[in-house]
């Protein structure tokens, strides 16, 4: 009797550790994690953890990247309006130093000269990223662009009212010999402007290319997380199979040492 009782005690137990097992890969399936806690694999757990937190923390400097490009593009693309102003204006001046013209007709062209200089100004003025002015402020923008202290990118800003566009109120076409002055001073404006033109092109391809390395770092650090994390559905459904399989089995087995048990007692009796 005691054999019989033995048996359906084990038995019982085989049963436990089956289930157990078949709660925990069901657990699995329905998250489609391997490790749905740290019991299932506690280094695991904790080398995942860092590389999501990582992977987070890339995915927020790329977008910080985009935004530095952003800004980058609105303060270029001021500058390029600043520059189309400015070339007419130089080819008013031009036409202004012919001696052929007429006071009115020198009159003319200097009031579309001060309607593309007034344009210059509001466009220095008004041209902003976010409500923040962005070409009459000097100063440096830093873009954190990476997941450790000191991956920044640094956005230098220039005030183009200052330097050579501060002569853009004397430019005259008045004379002859007037408009035929101004035409240095547009060259060393359009050369200024030009030059912080160029600068801004050079830190767009420079977000660019910060922007796909995180991307990449991002999509690598990514897969490694899954690779430790995440469930292979071919092992979970295989193991869910194989675990369906020992339940039957070991119910069986359950009912059968049951039986013998009652066999074995009506014998005693």
């Amino acid at each position: 009797m005691s054999i019989g009782i033995n048996k359906s005690s084990g038995m019982s137990s085989l049963l436990q550790q089956v289930q157990e097992q078949q709660q925990k890969v069901m657990r699995q399936l329905a998250a489609a994690k391997r490790i749905t806690t740290a019991a299932d694999d506690p280094a695991g757990m904790q080398i995942a953890t860092r590389l999501s937190s990582q992977s987070t923390a890339m995915q927020r400097s790329i977008n910080n990247v985009y935004d530095g490009l952003s800004l980058a593009q609105v303060a270029e693309g001021g500058m390029a309006s600043v520059t189309d102003s400015l070339q007419r204006i130089r080819e008013l001046a031009v036409q202004a130093g012919n001696g052929t013209l007429t006071d009115a007709d020198r009159r003319n062209l200097q009031a579309e000269a001060t309607q593309l200089r007034e344009q210059i100004q509001q466009t220095i003025q008004n041209t902003n990223f976010g409500g923040r002015p962005v070409l009459n402020q000097e100063g440096t923008t830093r873009i954190f662009a990476g997941t450790e202290p000191g991956q920044e990118i640094a956005l230098e800003s220039r005030d183009l009212s200052a330097g050579p566009m501060a002569n853009l109120d004397n430019l005259s076409l008045s004379s002859s010999a007037a408009a035929r002055e101004s035409l240095g001073s547009l060259d060393q404006m359009m050369k200024f402007v030009e030059s912080e033109r160029a600068s801004l092109g050079a830190a767009q391809s420079r977000f660019v290319t910060a922007a796909r390395q995180l991307m990449s770092a991002d999509e690598q650090t990514q897969a490694a997380r899954s690779r430790i994390e995440d469930l292979d559905f071919a092992q979970g459904m295989a193991a869910k199979t194989r675990n369906d399989i020992l339940t039957q089995s070991a119910l069986a087995m359950q009912a059968q040492a049951n039986l013998q048990s009652q066999q074995v007692l009506g014998l005693l009796r």
